[in-house]
């Protein structure tokens, strides 16, 4: 299999794997989008976003040693987000603690 091919399906799969994240994070956000702050069901949406965060963290970071490994240009994308994601992630974690 060249390199041109599995690029290709890398792409495929990175779109995808994105498209169904962000619809369950915001699939999420409209099932808690009424709960008030500090209630149970606004820590049960806290939970749920940090686990969906912690996936879309690793993904990235699968994606973006896939695509460094065959030297593309996606790496560096896929590596800023997933440090976005992650940060987020650790903001929320640190605000929720305090």
């Amino acid at each position: 299999m060249s390199t041109w091919w599995l690029a290709n399906c890398l792409m495929l799969f990175g779109i995808l794997g994105l498209i169904f994240l962000s619809i369950a994070s915001i699939r999420i956000f409209w099932y808690y989008r009424d709960c008030r702050p500090g209630s149970f069901r606004w820590h049960i949406r806290n939970h749920y976003l940090k686990q969906i965060a912690a996936v879309a963290c690793l993904f990235c970071l699968a994606m973006a040693a896939s695509y460094s490994l065959l030297w593309q240009a996606w790496a560096i994308l896929y590596i800023i987000i997933s440090f976005k994601i992650g940060t987020w992630w650790l903001r929320l974690t640190i605000d929720q603690r305090s």
